[in-house]
């Protein structure tokens, strides 16, 4: 078993995500044994976080609630690489709290305290698409309802539930709840909306169909968060004044039982089998990991400074034809490509003329090749003249070639005063061995670019370049 195989086995260990408001960071690590695999600095004063469903992708909401001005962004981070992929702007809004991602992976959505708003961000693009002022402050947390294609956020003074249509990113309805909502979640069957308000210490359980609450549950001292358990028949609040937890019956509508746990329990994510809970202790800096069968708890992981939110990042199933062999794994090999770029509209099209560029041509790539530690490989392309113009891909092994799909890259293009950055997606291509270096091949649909204040739009291509016969 050689030692390549050993590091994907344990890689393929679930992980949890967690912030740290004080630290800063984000901290990675494996969900069961609680050990730590990274911590990823990310915006100041974090709360949240939120994963894309196919685990690569973490964002998390840099709140900053002193800052001056208060935070106005959102932290991107590479789960591949586990580094700080860039940041989203949102202002004019301010303090980004509560965070989703929609189950296709194409939509991030955000509320904002400081300016009372819900955004909806494009995740390809990482531009607002929409903004929604929900009139209510401050907009504190955000959980979708796909089922009925929903976002549910809530209103802290208003003590309300805003209700959003999710297609038309427009207001549906406001819900009166109680005394400080802030904890919000749906169940999975599409019957209930969860709302716990910390300030009355109840849960507000509220018909989906109707949008009207059926009931009111005392449930404790600063209920701030509530999660419904996958099998949509119990739901867990933690009680952050009152350092325990109460299990709801979903079935009754009443508190079942309580768990004791340490200082200021906050964040809660739940198996998928609605078995076991994790649980974020903000004062005592610990996240307890609690036996939902057995009502107790099995001990505590250790993150950062007052870990809030959480999320979990799956593990990655490898099978033996994924696992890449020892000929993907090298530094310096030379690529020869034939580069062919189209501008997409006229305007592209005279800007080119203008800076007198041509979209064509050949070049030489430095290409190094290394297995990851989600059982791939990471193709990096270097441009022989500029070890900063490279681009990095994440590539499966198909047969004796590497395979990517929608990839995305930002690297250095054209020269002097239209020198800029050029970022193209959907990246799909394949890289195979030659006998002499590596062939590439690659096209992207859609590459942008903004090069002596020019805003370009186009096309682009690479094919392996055939030397000419003698």
């Amino acid at each position: 078993m050689n030692a390549f195989f050993l590091v994907v086995l344990a890689a393929a260990a679930d992980r949890l995500v967690v912030v740290n408001k004080t630290d800063s960071t984000l901290s990675v690590l494996e969900r069961d044994s609680g050990k730590s695999v990274a911590v990823i600095p990310v915006g100041k004063a974090p709360h949240e976080v939120a994963v894309t469903p196919d685990s690569k992708w973490a964002f998390t909401s840099d709140y900053d609630g002193r800052g001056k001005p208060p935070g106005h962004t959102v932290t991107v981070v590479d789960l591949v690489k586990l580094e700080q992929a860039g940041v989203i702007e949102l202002s004019p809004n301010s303090k980004p709290h509560g965070i989703a991602v929609s189950s296709d992976g194409k939509w991030l959505w955000v509320t904002c305290e400081g300016s009372s708003t819900v955004l909806k961000i494009s995740i390809e693009t990482r531009k607002i698409e929409a903004t929604i002022d929900t009139g209510d402050a401050p907009t504190h947390l955000i959980a979708l309802d796909e089922k009925n294609r929903r976002a549910y956020a809530t209103s802290i003074d208003a003590g309300k539930l805003v209700v959003i249509d999710t297609e038309k990113a427009s207001i549906v309805k406001k819900v009166p709840c109680g005394k400080g909502a802030e904890g919000i979640d749906s169940t999975n069957d599409g019957k209930y909306v969860l709302v716990s308000n910390g300030g009355a210490g109840t849960l507000t359980v509220i018909d989906s169909a109707k949008l009207v609450p059926v009931k009111t549950i005392p449930v404790g001292k600063g209920p701030y968060r509530v999660r419904a358990l996958p099998d949509a028949k119990r739901a867990l609040v933690p009680n952050i004044e009152g350092a325990d937890m109460a299990e709801v019956d979903l079935g009754k509508l009443s508190v079942a039982r309580r768990l004791t746990l340490g200082k200021e329990p906050i964040g809660v994510v739940v198996s998928s089998d609605s078995k076991r809970a994790w649980v974020a202790s903000s004062g005592s800096d610990v996240v307890h990991v609690v036996d939902l069968e057995a009502w107790k708890t099995l001990g505590t992981l250790t993150a950062g400074k007052e870990p809030d939110g959480m999320a979990f990042v799956k593990a990655v199933e490898v099978s033996s034809s994924a696992v890449p062999s020892s000929g993907w794994d090298f530094d310096g090999e030379r690529a020869h490509v034939l580069a062919h770029g189209e501008a997409k509209d006229a305007l592209s099209s005279t800007a080119l003329q203008q800076l007198g560029v041509k979209l064509d041509g050949d070049a030489y790539f430095k290409v190094s090749a290394h297995p990851n530690s989600v059982g791939g490989v990471t193709l990096r392309l270097e441009d022989y003249n500029d070890a900063k113009s490279a681009c990095e891909l994440y590539a499966t092994q198909d047969g004796e070639r590497l395979k990517f799909d929608d990839a995305r890259c930002s690297f250095p293009a054209f020269a002097g005063a239209a020198r800029t950055t050029a970022t193209c997606r959907k990246i799909r291509g394949a890289a195979w061995r030659l006998k002499q270096g590596i062939a590439i091949e690659a096209a992207s649909p859609d590459c942008t670019a903004q090069p002596g204040g020019f805003s370009l739009a186009g096309k682009a291509s690479v094919k392996p370049f055939e030397e000419p016969a003698k």
